[in-house]
C-alpha cells in the first residue's frame, strides 16, 4: 500500500515536507520518501513493478517495492511567473510503452519507450487527435 501525507507538525514548520509512504499488507511501514511537491496522481504499471506519480510539474517513475526514483520527466515549460506547468492528468498505455500527460496550461506531452517504433506513436497520436 502506498500513501502520501503531510504531517501537521511538518506542515507547521515547512510546507514542502510532503512524503510518499510504502506499507506492507499488514500495515507495517516499509519506506518513506520525501517529495519536492505534493503528489496529485499515482498509477501502477500493469505488471506492478513500477509506479508513476505526478509531483507538481514532474512525472516521477519509481520502483514499487522500494520507491527508488528511476526517472523524472518535466512535463511543460515554465509560465510567466516562473513556476513549472503542473500535471492535471496522466495515463499509461495498456502495455506501458507510452505515458500521456496533460498540463494545467492545456498542453499535452507523450512520453515513449525508445524501443517502440515511431510508426506506432504516429498511429496513437492520429487516433487521439482523430486525424
Amino acid at each position: 500500500l502506498v500513501h502520501c501525507s503531510l504531517s501537521e507538525a511538518a506542515a507547521a514548520a515547512d510546507a514542502s515536507c510532503w512524503c510518499l509512504l510504502l506499507f506492507s499488507l499488514n500495515g507495517r511501514p516499509l519506506r518513506r520518501v520525501p517529495l519536492e511537491a505534493p503528489l496529485s496522481m499515482l498509477q501502477c504499471t500493469r505488471n506492478g513493478e513500477l509506479v508513476v506519480g505526478a509531483e507538481g510539474g514532474v512525472l516521477a517513475v519509481r520502483r514499487l517495492h522500494d520507491l527508488q526514483l528511476l526517472h523524472r520527466y518535466e512535463v511543460g515549460a515554465r509560465g510567466a511567473d516562473g513556476a513549472p506547468a503542473r500535471v492535471s492528468a496522466f495515463a499509461l498505455s495498456g502495455e506501458n510503452h507510452h505515458a500521456f500527460a496533460a498540463t494545467d496550461g492545456g498542453g499535452m506531452v507523450i512520453y515513449v519507450n525508445p524501443l517502440v517504433n515511431v510508426a506506432e506513436l504516429e498511429r496513437l497520436a492520429s487516433e487521439l487527435l482523430n486525424l
